[in-house]
């Protein structure tokens, strides 16, 4: 008697910060464009600024980085300090509003393209994905946060079905090439994150880092009715 045993790994990859890098390359904003150009810690620097400190603890850089995501997604200071003082009770909202003032003045460029996509969304009456044009009716309800955090949500969104799309293309092209024998497969993607699962741990490597690697080209011309 026989046995065979299939030994199979497991490779995971992720888009680092990738609605952080998102939606510093939709804004322009130029120090988040220069934090990552230096690669290095968003969270951790920001920090820095908003505690005035020159080394950052565990819980400022999680507190820097819950009011980071808020205020890119829109979120209203009562949201986001419900969300850090259900893990952070000594925190005040008047500690959150600080904090929110602080990365207003730290990213005005920021700050003005997010009012701007309020703006253009009450023009417009949609929310528009700024790699794809793919376009969210409002039908005359605008809603603040949406207006502003959709944008670059589905623009993720879009570079994650681009790459699962190539990868699960790619994947699919062996068993016409006689190499089936393979039986490498997706077997999830969490958020930003792809895991495959495959005998050979540097070919899946190699799969996700061809297939991730991929050029983006913003919508140039938008029609204003």
């Amino acid at each position: 008697m026989q046995v065979s045993i299939l030994r199979n790994f497991i490779c995971q990859a992720d888009y680092k910060s990738l609605e952080n890098r998102t939606i510093a390359i939709l804004s322009g904003d130029p120090t988040l464009i220069k934090w990552f150009q230096d690669d290095v810690d968003v969270h951790i620097e920001t920090a820095k600024i908003l505690f005035d400190i020159d080394k950052v603890t565990t819980v400022q850089r999680e507190l820097s980085k819950q009011a980071r995501y808020g205020f890119h997604y829109g979120a209203t200071l009562d949201t986001v300090y419900e969300q850090i003082s259900g893990r952070y009770p000594d925190i005040s909202l008047r500690d959150v509003k600080r904090l929110y003032d602080k990365l207003k003045q730290l990213h005005p460029v920021l700050a003005a393209y997010l009012d701007e996509a309020y703006n253009k969304a009450v023009k417009r009456d949609y929310i528009e994905e700024p790699f794809s044009g793919y376009r969210y009716q409002c039908y005359g309800k605008v809603e603040p946060p949406k207006s502003r955090n959709l944008p670059n949500q589905m623009a993720a969104a879009y570079l994650m079905n681009k790459a699962a799309n190539k990868i699960n293309n790619f994947l699919s092209l062996y068993p016409f090439l006689g190499t089936n024998d393979l039986e490498e497969s997706i077997l999830m993607q969490v958020h930003d994150s792809f895991l495959l699962e495959g005998p050979d741990p540097f070919r899946l490597f190699d799969i996700l880092k061809n297939n991730m690697e991929q050029d983006a080209t913003l919508m140039v011309i938008q029609l204003d009715f």
